[in-house]
C-alpha cells in the first residue's frame, strides 16, 4: 500500500471496527449488515471455524463514542445509532454456553450467619445473629 492510498483511507473512512488488535476502517454511512459483514470477517480471520452461522450467533457489537465515553451502545438490526467521525465499533464474542444452559429459578431463604461466612457479592465476612443474608437452596 503506498502513501497515497493510506491518505485516501484516512479521508474516506472515519470509523473503525475492532476485534482484539485487528482493525478495519469503514465508512460512516455503513448499514448494520455492512458492519456485521466486517465484524464477521475479523472474527473469521482469527478463528477459522467452518460453521458460519455459529460465528454470526456469538458476535455482538458495541459502539464507543468519544462524545459519550462512559457508555458502550449495543448495536443491533433494530437500533443503529448515529455514527460520528472517530467512533469505534468493538466486536465481542458472547459465551454460547450461557444460551444453551437450562434456566433455573433461584429459591432464596433468609439465613442467620453464626460462623463467619464470606459474601461473594459485597466481599465482606458475615457472622453473628444480627448478620442475615440470603442463601440459594
Amino acid at each position: 500500500m503506498n502513501s497515497k492510498s493510506l491518505t485516501q483511507l484516512s479521508i474516506d473512512y472515519d470509523v473503525c471496527v475492532q476485534f482484539g488488535s485487528e482493525k478495519i476502517p469503514i465508512s460512516m454511512d455503513s448499514t448494520f449488515n455492512d458492519i456485521l459483514t466486517v465484524a464477521y470477517k475479523l472474527v473469521k480471520s482469527q478463528y477459522p471455524v467452518e460453521d458460519c452461522d455459529y460465528i454470526k450467533s456469538v458476535i455482538s457489537m458495541y459502539l464507543y463514542s468519544y462524545e459519550n465515553p462512559k457508555n458502550l451502545i449495543l448495536l443491533n438490526e433494530n437500533f443503529l445509532p448515529e455514527i460520528n467521525k472517530g467512533d469505534k465499533i468493538f466486536v465481542l464474542l458472547k459465551d454460547s454456553k450461557k444460551d444453551n444452559e437450562k434456566k433455573q429459578t433461584h429459591v432464596l431463604s433468609v439465613c442467620s450467619f453464626q460462623s463467619p461466612t464470606f459474601c461473594d457479592i459485597c466481599h465482606v465476612f458475615m457472622n453473628g445473629i444480627v448478620k442475615q443474608g440470603l442463601n440459594c437452596s
